[in-house]
């Protein structure tokens, strides 16, 4: 599965999902990712970057995996970090640094295919 705007653009071409709580408190730790790859998080308002060893970009989004998702924040985070609290985010998508993420404007919306 992949993650797209709705103009076409390719965001992250590989996919995980975090959907146990022990799996997103672990997020993107001891992983090394590449750019077109994304860990998705659903219900989650807020990251962090302890012991990551390398910075990341995270999008806040809100929706449903049926209906797509509106961005509502796009920030990039240095390790040992945290993120700041997005009020009514539904999913936090965490890539590498310098992926596609900054580049999009909040509102904009994405989809998995």
């Amino acid at each position: 599965m992949s993650l797209f705007t709705d103009a076409g653009q390719m965001v992250a071409e590989q996919i995980q999902w975090a959907k146990t709580p022990l799996r997103q408190l672990q997020g993107l730790i001891g992983q090394d990712i590449r750019l077109n790859e994304a860990l998705l998080l659903p219900h989650c308002p807020q990251v962090h970057t302890a012991f990551l060893a390398y910075p990341i970009d995270i999008a806040f989004c809100t929706g449903s995996e049926k209906t797509g998702y509106r961005l509502l924040s796009v920030q990039t985070l240095a390790p040992w970090r945290v993120s700041r609290f997005v009020p009514g985010a539904t999913l936090a998508i965490e890539m590498r640094a310098s992926s596609p993420l900054p580049s999009l404007e909040a509102g904009c919306h994405v989809t998995l295919r």
